[in-house]
């Protein structure tokens, strides 16, 4: 493989890897951990595997939209996508599998001459957060979609405990 793997295992957010064909050539530890899927039992595996493993469904994920270069847009299942400059595509969307809505984000990888030669995804839960004691969660939407911007808040470990997101 052309793309350096070793420090996705470091990652404490879980992680995958497709080449250009759609067949995942990195399963990190963490997405082990998050989908139970062992890297040796998916990589290799095209046919969107890696979706159903995440999602439930073999449907594509942010990633396959950088591969295809697809519009984003036209995928229900994503809240507000949006993509970005240089390629990255971030987008959140409910998981059935973990009961969590997740936020992604994906970028397409190239070698040194400039050519397309995967994409990375990256997934992170957002638990559903009870209102915290200073703005409730009514205003708090209403100043993300005011401000077109994204508020979040997270724990002391970095998991988010709260998300708004413009639109």
């Amino acid at each position: 493989s052309r793309i350096p793997v070793g420090i996705l295992d470091r990652l404490r957010h879980p992680a995958l890897i497709l080449d250009c064909d759609g067949r995942v050539i990195v399963w990190n530890e963490s997405m082990e951990r998050y989908t139970g899927v062992q890297a040796r039992d998916i990589i290799g595996e095209g046919g969107y595997a890696h979706g159903e493993a995440l999602f439930g469904e073999k449907l594509p994920t942010l990633a396959d939209h950088i591969l295809s270069h697809g519009d984003i847009g036209d995928d229900p299942r994503y809240r507000s996508p949006a993509r970005e400059d240089g390629g990255v595509i971030i987008g959140t969307r409910d998981n059935p599998v973990s009961g969590w809505r997740v936020v992604s984000m994906a970028a397409p990888i190239y070698d040194a001459v400039g050519d397309l030669i995967g994409a990375m995804e990256t997934i992170q839960d957002m638990p559903d957060a009870r209102p915290s004691p200073g703005v409730p969660e009514e205003q708090a939407q209403t100043l993300a979609n005011t401000l077109s911007c994204m508020i979040f808040t997270l724990t002391r470990d970095g998991t988010y405990s709260r998300f708004f997101a413009a639109g």
